[in-house]
């Protein structure tokens, strides 16, 4: 709920806010990316590879982001970052908790990672910015190191390593609609020698929201220890727990879109009285690093998690003729999760006569247990109504006499991978590898005791020739596979052929102004073909007949045009349809994808003077209309611009001062959609925070 605009403007200066870490050195196999501090360029990557590899060299579009765009745009959560990727939209969060799909290039995944490890099984509260690095943004299949998902792209988390030298910092953070937010950052050496170092990241979050009775409660803590054991095996120990209460909040709904834009953003649905969610999620990683001579580095890790999400819930489930009177669904559930994942990857160097090659070969081990209990009520006998234009909260909470779902889901995925990057001539790259991957999954309906089994093999391929035209300019293309198990079963109840992708993509790299700005275009065409379809014979059954297709061209830059000033931004046209189904008709749009979306952020630091720290940006996002779902009643998400601007200014050479204003214009806009509702995207606000180095 907003608060008094005066008020606001007091507690810009009344609290202290979120923390700024030190640049730390990565280990070389560490799949990181390297830049300076406190700049938005970064030359070279190992997301997309693996291997430490110039981002002129990598046949695929690749952006990154670095912390210092997370400071800028003083970020709670990885999403807030990926806005200035380019061409990334958002999708369902889950009610509010977590961030469970996204879109990128046409296509919707649930598909990300965190240091190479896969981050998003089950639903995890949405990752927080307080120990990362840098987000590495992929376009186009990924499958090759990263296995199952959706050809349009993934990003890789980067977090924060331990550093040589001490410091700590705090921060606090407030805006004006009553959130707050309080963090620390402490790194530093264990041992003089500096062989053992450890970093602890941690942030508290709470308040109000510009949603009337959405308040949150968040703890995130993530600890790491980095040891030298000698001078060739590095160890390190990380872990993360983060929690989250808040009440599932679905935003408006949009049924037959005659309801959004009557709706103010900040109306609730659901009851106030019904309590929270409770989302937790607790993870260890240990990773081994060592040197086999001077060419070949062997790289061995284990990541463990488990979570769980419980609590009850309101969702809209349609509108009577009337057009105000909303029936509602009530629910509990109880989700639980836990995965296990095991990686070994060898990297080494070496020439066959004028040919080098750099070889990745690899193994990875997933298993992953799921089980999901959902009690709803039935809006038919017990409707549970209010009144969309004058809601009136405290009716009696009905039975919970409708569907129920109680399930067991537990999958193994072994693989292989190998990938050879090739220098045939100094300036004629190629990139050459396959993965093979089998996946099994039982799943177990605990309410009959019926089991269904299915496994599936597939290999993707990848290719990828890069022409280096000068150390400023390259040429590339590639062509890739992804796949994605499906889970429907046809008339004989066996489960459908995996869905597989396929993408061909071409262009250009600029590294300009002595390698402080990058900037990419791509053309890419992309289909995706044994998608789940009705079977025309049994419509209680499907076929994997359905093919769909997304074409188009994005552009990114990253980077530092002076030595004051950094942008960040991306444009994007995708193109992308129903191609073949049995149900829908050629032609239908993809969910959730305009035809163009762009943004930039802009920031000028002074360098010298009395203005010297002090520093100032806008940025602009834009996002095309939309659709929501491929439903006949799937809500239009209109187009929408949103201006942001910053400035910040050293108060001391350790303090900090900034202020965000975030949707300059009060502009009214939907943010994400979700089968019949819409997110509204937050009201016009103020961010301030203080950060103090100690």
């Amino acid at each position: 709920m907003r608060l008094h605009s005066t008020t606001a403007l007091l507690a810009l200066f009344a609290i202290p806010i979120t923390a700024h870490g030190t640049e730390t050195a990565p280990p070389e196999d560490a799949i990181v990316v390297t830049g300076k501090s406190g700049a938005y360029n970064a030359p070279r990557s190992s997301s997309a590879t693996r291997t430490d590899t110039p981002l002129q060299e990598i046949p695929q579009s690749v952006t990154v982001l670095t912390r210092q765009v997370v400071e800028d745009l003083q970020a709670n959560r990885v999403e807030d970052v990926l806005a200035y990727a380019g061409g990334i939209t958002r999708g369902n969060n889950f009610g509010g908790t977590g961030l469970t799909d996204y879109n990128l290039r046409g296509f919707t995944s649930s598909e990300y990672f965190r240091n190479g490890f896969p981050m998003n099984r089950g639903y995890p509260p949405a990752p927080d910015s307080i120990a990362v690095e840098r987000v590495d943004v992929m376009r186009g299949p990924a499958a090759l190191l990263y296995g199952r998902g959706d050809p349009g792209g993934t990003f890789n988390i980067v977090s924060r390593e331990p550093a040589g030298t001490t410091a700590q910092t705090l921060g606090a953070r407030i805006d004006s609609f009553g959130g707050w937010r309080g963090t620390v950052d402490a790194t530093g050496p264990v041992t003089g020698d500096q062989s053992l170092r450890y970093r602890i990241g941690a942030a508290v979050e709470g308040g109000d929201s510009f949603r009337d009775h959405v308040e949150s409660d968040r703890v995130v803590v993530a600890p790491v220890v980095a040891w030298d054991a000698s001078a060739d095996l590095t160890i390190r120990l990380g872990g993360e727990f983060v929690q989250v209460k808040t009440p599932l909040d679905r935003g408006n709904p949009a049924f037959r879109n005659q309801l959004d834009s009557a709706i103010p953003s900040s109306r609730f649905f659901g009851e106030p009285s019904l309590g929270r969610w409770r989302v937790r999620n607790g993870l260890g990683n240990l990773t081994a690093d060592y040197k086999l001579g001077r060419d070949w580095k062997l790289r061995a890790g284990i990541q463990y998690y488990n979570g769980e999400l419980g609590g009850p819930g309101i969702q809209a489930s349609s509108v009577r003729p009337d057009g105000r009177t909303l029936v509602r669904t009530y629910s509990e559930r109880t989700l639980r999760w836990r995965d296990l994942d095991a990686q070994v990857n060898l990297i080494g160097k070496f020439a066959t006569g004028s040919v080098e090659h750099e070889i990745l070969l690899g193994t990875e081990f997933e298993a992953f247990h799921y089980t999901e209990v959902i009690r709803n009520s039935n809006p038919a006998s017990s409707p549970f109504t209010i009144d969309i234009f004058a809601p009136v909260y405290g009716s009696a909470i009905p039975p919970l006499n409708g569907t129920f779902t109680s399930i067991r889901t537990q999958t193994r995925t072994f693989a292989g991978y190998a990938q050879d990057q090739v220098s045939l001539l100094p300036w004629l790259k190629m990139l050459i590898g396959g993965r093979l991957e089998r996946y099994e999954s039982d799943n177990l309906n605990l309410r009959n005791g019926v089991t269904s089994k299915f496994s599936q093999t597939v290999f993707t391929p990848r290719l990828g020739t890069v022409f280096v035209l000068s150390p400023q300019v390259s040429l590339y293309g590639s062509y890739a596979r992804s796949n994605k198990p499906n889970t429907a079963a046809d008339v004989n109840g066996n489960v459908l052929d995996p869905e597989r992708g396929t993408s061909y993509e071409a262009g250009v790299k600029l590294d300009l102004l002595d390698g402080g700005l990058s900037a990419t275009a791509a053309l890419f065409h992309t289909t995706k073909q044994n998608v789940a379809t009705t079977d025309p014979d049994n419509l209680d059954y499907s076929i994997a007949a359905g093919e769909v297709r997304s074409r188009g061209i994005d552009i990114s830059i990253t980077g530092n045009i002076t030595r004051a000033w950094r942008v960040v931004g991306g444009y994007a046209f995708a193109d992308s349809e129903v191609t073949r189904d049995n149900r829908l008709a050629p032609g239908q749009r993809l969910p959730n994808t305009p035809r163009h979306s762009a943004s930039l952020l802009n920031v000028y630091e002074f360098q010298d003077g009395v203005l010297r720290g002090f520093g100032a940006g806008a940025g602009i996002t834009y996002l095309g209309r939309r659709i929501a779902g491929t439903a006949a009643t799937a809500p239009l998400i209109r187009a929408y611009a949103t201006v942001n601007l910053l400035a910040y200014y050293p108060l001391a050479e350790r303090v900090k001062l900034q202020v965000n204003i975030n949707n300059l214009f009060d502009k009214s806009y939907a943010e994400r959609g979700f089968g019949s509702n819409l997110y509204p995207g937050a009201p016009r606000s103020a961010v301030a925070s203080v950060t103090v180095g100690l």
